[in-house]
């Protein structure tokens, strides 16, 4: 895996972790899903962006529900 590949996933970690970047664009997630997805190889940067597409789909879920009880 390329150095800069793993700190361009790594940046968009910190980002959706960090940073709250769901709430600041609301559109960011379905395209990130879809850029986590096409990461096929190399192998260790495939599995890096499967870790990520779990967190986010974490992230929006929990979000989801915050949104259904009224919380948010």
């Amino acid at each position: 895996m390329r150095p800069t590949q793993k700190r361009v996933l790594t940046v968009l970690t910190m980002w959706l972790e960090e940073y709250d970047l769901l709430n600041q664009d609301s559109e960011v997630a379905p395209k990130l899903q879809d850029f986590l997805r096409l990461i096929v190889t190399p192998p260790p940067l495939a599995l890096t962006a499967k870790h990520m597409l779990k967190s986010l789909e974490r992230l929006v879920s929990f979000k989801y529900i915050i949104f259904q009880l009224g919380c948010f």
